[in-house]
């Protein structure tokens, strides 16, 4: 079956590799943020914890709404564009991390 034709909460349970700044989908349809994007700003081995923001009409958006996830309830769908200095770096060191691993399991 083509990926296309998966329905909500049926994506498979496998971990994917997440970095701060990383935006995901909620995909398990039972969940009571089905389908938010968020913007992940702690990986984690059993998932991530991440935050939306609330826009307000009538001043300065609320701060940031925290929220944790788990593996298999979600996709990544992109990266943040936006992020603040800290997030970048930690996105920078994230990133070098994957890479310094990625070349080892090659040796």
């Amino acid at each position: 079956m083509p990926s296309d034709d998966i329905a909500p909460g049926e994506i498979p349970a496998a971990p994917q590799v997440l970095h701060p700044g990383d935006i995901v989908q909620v995909t398990d349809a039972k969940d009571k943020w089905f389908p938010a994007l968020l913007v992940v700003d702690e990986p984690k081995a059993w998932g991530f914890t991440g935050f939306v923001f609330m826009p307000r009409n009538d001043g300065p958006p609320v701060p940031q709404v925290y929220y944790r996830m788990q593996n298999g309830k979600f996709e990544v769908v992109g990266r943040a564009v936006v992020m603040s200095a800290d997030m970048a770096k930690a996105r920078d060191a994230s990133l070098a991390t994957a890479v310094a691993l990625a070349e080892d399991a090659k040796r």
